[in-house]
């Protein structure tokens, strides 16, 4: 029925309208979302004139970006189909054309760009912190900490040691360290159990002499 065909047309949806026009570029559903003053402006010869309509009576269906067939100083995205009939119905070649506002039409999209965009620099910062944080734990810490150890080193103190607490190449390379830094504390403790043993050797003698 014509009532129905009315309710699918008139949408409370502001963002987009709903025009219906025969084929002499007369249109038969009034959209609740547009002014009836603009809708008397609009003549027939207007909206047959218009790239839409013109391609829909033609008897193509598309999407494009016009100007609208009631305000010709705005852009809007316009979708058009032309009414082809259903079975042995052949239809009355009328077309039906879908606007809405060009800027509005990407005001949504921009909304969620710049939400996506955020999400994203936010996971880039939560990912950036974390790979820090793992590098500063996993692979800074302990090199920080052989460094210690390395300087100490040249200072004649080998009693600090490397925790091995995983099985890395910085772990290995603690490792290492700890047999060096044992290495060389066992030759420095005989080094010097010896030096002690020749020098009470050489007093003894330095004594007898005496």
């Amino acid at each position: 029925t014509w009532s129905a065909v009315l309710t699918i047309l008139q949408s409370d949806d502001s963002s987009y309208s709903v025009d219906l026009y025969n084929r002499q570029g007369i249109e038969l559903s009034p959209d609740m979302n547009t002014k009836e003053n603009e809708k008397q402006n609009t003549s027939p010869n207007d909206v047959l004139n218009n790239p839409a309509t013109k391609s829909a009576l033609a008897g193509k269906s598309g999407s494009g970006i016009f100007s609208s067939p009631d305000e010709k100083t705005e852009k809007e995205i316009v979708s058009y189909t032309y009414e082809k009939g259903f079975g042995e119905y052949a239809g009355k070649g009328w077309v039906i054309i879908v606007e809405t506002p060009f800027k509005g039409a990407f005001a949504a999209t921009a909304r969620t760009a710049l939400a996506n965009a955020l999400m994203v620099a936010l996971f880039i910062i939560v990912i950036s912190f974390l790979s820090y944080w793992i590098v500063r734990q996993y692979i800074m810490k302990p090199l920080e900490a052989l460094g210690d150890i390395a300087s100490r080193f040249g200072k004649n103190d080998f009693s600090k040691r490397f925790a091995v607490t995983s099985h890395d190449e910085v772990a290995t390379l603690g490792a290492a360290f700890n047999d060096m830094a044992d290495s060389i504390q066992s030759a420095h403790t005989e080094l010097e159990s010896r030096v002690q043993q020749r020098t009470r050797e050489l007093d003894e003698t330095n004594k007898l002499m005496q």
